[in-house]
């Protein structure tokens, strides 16, 4: 017989299979869930440091707008655009606005009438014509704040951007445009100091593509360096995720747009990095693998070893055995199955020398029997006549068990065919809990990023409760400016009513100065509207804001019971968890109960086809015996005869004992 795989190897095999397989498993899913977190981590921290630097540069570009929009409503500024008078005031003005913002390089005004004004003063070409400047025309057709493209400043070498907006009359009519060229060179600083991960940055583009900011400073000005890249830049998608691929290496990108230029943010970082912080893990799990493996196949040899001496201990008794010889007995002492396995053969030995004690025994007394059986033939004659009577009745009763016994068939058939839609529907059972088991770990996972939400929430909404008390306090503080300046301006009324009375005394020689008094009482006047429009939006501000500190006390409790809600419902997910692998390991077991069902299942069928069959040949075999039973009578005489032959076997059989050891 050809020798098949060795028990030592395949209890080899199995315990190995039964380490690799979970530990392969294992390791895949531990990097492969420590990748995705990561994953997860470097793209929340890029689209939270996108939004925060967009929310920076809108409001340093809206601070800009209001800078520009108040030096567009100067009373000078307007007063020279439309009527050419008081031109010192008005450079004075931009003069003002250009030392209080340090971002800005120069200021300029142009008029309707197409004159020009820079500061700081600088020579303009002879015949320069203002009007017909993009930035001018954009500005009296938006009639608002208007940004240009940046573009690089010949005399700087900087790159800037310009920010204008018209100058309107009392009539509201348009007289000009105040613009001011801003460099960009604070922002772009700001920009490139952002970093995410190890090599995660963060670049700034113009609505053509072009780079404003980048941390590499050649590219800045150029185009960006993928048709992906640029195409997100020139649409009109305000936000989104792209993946692309520059110099062979893969990257993710998120970008968001500033809504007053159109610019895009693009964050971006290249996912070897994820896979530089998980190659630790994967290198551990391998060595990991490779020690249990070899662990698995010192321990499989080890357990294996007496057993598979005691088997050949056995399998050697037993060979003897086979040759005759019962008096051996198995020495092997062990306390397992190897043990009771040994037990059972020398009970057996044991067994079979009083069989055959027995039979030798018997042979002897087959040979007395023989003798007698000849004197026995003429009665067995006798009897016969009452042994076929017998036989017809039994003939009746085989034929009604034949028939109960096809019954008995029908019935275990029906059985088994539900057995068998038992057995399908318990597996699918057993997969609706698996199923099951993975939609509760991805149910934790989900809840586990809530909780995390929730506490940034909390965390969040504590800082905007601070910064409305700031803004409150700040605002009564305003309120308490406006009264001064309210004061100021009725006071400076007032002292220009009296100097318009004194110059009215005067006569003519105080005609000029009733003028330059009547303009001062206008402007007191405008001074005081505008400081009770101030004070108005100051209260404003301040009811406002204390209604926002109202809401942020009522957002804490519900905050608080949202982290509760999270934390209870965490707790439920892992109990429902524990519950589910409770009911898998049950489902397991029934699972295992209905293969042994099924399993006895086919027996009984097999048993019972045949009964049924055994049930009809003995139907038929008693039919023969009857019609038999008339030929016995006839062959009596020859039983005689036949006892003599069985004399002779009976003592051929105490020959063949006799070889055997008991």
């Amino acid at each position: 017989m050809k020798k098949g795989l060795s028990i030592q190897f395949k209890i080899v095999a199995m315990l190995l299979s039964l380490i690799i397989i979970p530990t392969v498993v294992n390791s895949y899913i531990s990097v492969k869930l420590s990748s995705n977190t990561l994953g997860d981590e470097i793209k929340n921290s890029l689209n939270n440091n996108t939004g925060y630097i967009e929310d920076t540069l809108n409001l340093f570009f809206r601070n800009y707008e209001q800078d520009i929009s108040i030096l567009a409503e100067n009373q000078n500024i307007r007063t020279f655009a439309g009527q050419h008078e008081e031109s010192d005031d008005a450079m004075n003005a931009l003069d003002i606005y250009q030392q209080n913002n340090e971002d800005i390089q120069s200021v300029f005004l142009g008029t309707s009438s197409k004159e020009f004004f820079v500061y700081p003063i600088q020579t303009v070409p002879e015949g320069y014509d203002p009007t017909s400047r993009p930035w001018y025309q954009a500005a009296v057709n938006k009639k608002g704040v208007i940004w240009t493209e940046p573009y690089q400043d010949a005399g700087s070498g900087n790159l800037v951007v310009t920010v204008a907006r018209p100058v309107f009359n009392e009539s509201g009519d348009i007289v000009g445009v105040v613009g001011a060229d801003l460099s960009l060179e604070r922002l772009k600083d700001m920009v490139v100091s952002f970093r995410i991960g190890e090599n995660g940055y963060f670049i700034l583009a113009d609505t053509k593509g072009n780079i404003i900011a980048h941390p590499t400073a050649e590219k800045i000005g150029q185009p960006l360096a993928t048709d992906v890249l640029r195409e997100a830049a020139q649409s009109s998608q305000v936000s989104g995720e792209l993946d692309y691929v520059y110099n062979g290496a893969s990257k993710h990108t998120y970008f968001s747009t500033i809504d007053r230029t159109g610019w895009k943010i693009f964050g971006t970082f290249e996912y070897t990095e994820i896979t530089n912080k998980t190659n630790p893990l994967l290198i551990s799990s391998v060595v990991t693998s490779v020690a249990l493996i070899l662990l698995s196949i010192f321990l499989a040899i080890l357990l294996s070893r007496p057993i598979i001496k005691g088997i050949k201990s056995l399998s050697n008794d037993l060979l003897v055995i086979g040759n005759g010889d019962f008096t051996i007995r198995s020495k092997v002492k062990a306390r397992d199955e190897i043990g009771l396995l040994s037990s059972t053969i020398n009970k057996m030995t044991e067994e079979l020398s009083g069989i055959m004690s027995n039979v030798k025994n018997m042979a002897a007394e087959v040979s007395t029997s023989a003798n007698s059986l000849a004197a026995s033939s003429e009665e067995s004659s006798a009897t016969t006549e009452e042994i076929a009577r017998t036989i017809q009745e039994i003939v009746r009763v085989t034929e009604d068990q034949a028939f109960n016994t096809e019954e008995g068939l029908k019935k275990t058939t029906q059985l088994a065919e539900k057995i068998q839609a038992v057995s399908e529907e318990i597996g699918k059972i057993a997969a609706l809990v698996r199923s099951s088991s993975q939609l509760n770990e991805q149910g934790v996972q989900s809840v586990e990023v809530l909780k995390q939400t929730a506490e940034e929430n909390n965390e969040a909404t504590k800082k905007v409760g601070e910064v409305i008390t700031e803004v409150d306090k700040s605002s009564e503080q305003i309120g308490v400016i406006v009264d001064a300046m309210s004061d100021i301006a009725n006071q400076t009324n007032l002292l220009a009513l009296n100097a318009s009375i004194e110059a009215a005394r005067a006569g003519e020689s105080g005609r000029g100065f009733a003028v330059v008094a009547n303009q001062i009482r206008i402007l007191a006047e405008q001074s005081a509207s505008a400081s009770n429009d101030i004070r108005q939006l100051a209260n404003s501000i301040q009811s406002q804001t204390k209604n926002a500190v109202m809401t942020m006390d009522e957002a804490k409790p519900v905050v608080i019971a949202q982290n509760n809600a999270v934390s209870e419902a965490k707790a439920i997910f892992e109990e429902i968890s524990t519950t589910i692998m409770k009911l898998a390991e049950e489902v397991e077991v029934i699972s295992e109960l209905n293969d042994s069902m099924i399993q006895k299942k086919d027996e009984i069928l097999s048993t019972m086809e045949s009964i049924s069959a055994s049930a009809e040949q003995t139907s038929a075999s008693t039919q023969q015996i009857a019609a038999s039973t008339h030929e016995q009578l006839a062959a009596a005489d020859d039983v005689a005869k036949t006892a003599e032959d069985l004399n002779l076997v009976a003592q051929k059989l105490s020959e063949e004992i006799s070889r055997f050891k008991i």
